[in-house]
């Protein structure tokens, strides 16, 4: 039950975070599309996608990744030549804490171990 009530936090939080994402989208392009709205209407897109086949939801997963991996390319590979270990490890600081920045890195460790409840059914398409 534990896998259940995991899998349906971060679906809540997943169509929560993209209708926010789409309605400020909207926003920007002067279209009034209300967060509640956007939200549901990418959890019906997503659902479209799932009802079409396992195939579709590979092909969406695929080129979703890869736009993921371009985009993180492209926005950080030219900050590597600007990196400062003096600042990035703050030796200026005696008494450096790095607690509230661990902090922060939990809902990401969070929301990667949510995705083990994917692993049976890759294994059955795969």
């Amino acid at each position: 039950i534990s896998i259940a009530f995991v899998l349906y936090i971060l679906t809540y939080a997943y169509i929560s975070a993209s209708g926010s994402i789409l309605h400020h989208t909207f926003a920007e392009i002067s279209l009034n599309v209300p967060a509640r709205a956007a939200g549901f209407g990418f959890a019906l897109l997503v659902a479209f996608v799932v009802w079409l086949s396992t195939k579709a939801v590979s092909r969406t997963t695929a080129i979703v990744l890869g736009a993921k991996v371009i985009t993180f390319f492209l926005t950080f590979g030219s900050l590597l030549g600007h990196v400062q270990p003096a600042t990035l490890f703050n030796v200026a600081e005696s008494n450096a804490s790095y607690a509230p920045y661990l902090l922060m890195t939990l809902p990401f460790c969070l929301a990667s171990f949510g995705y083990h409840g994917n692993v049976p059914s890759l294994m059955k398409y795969y």
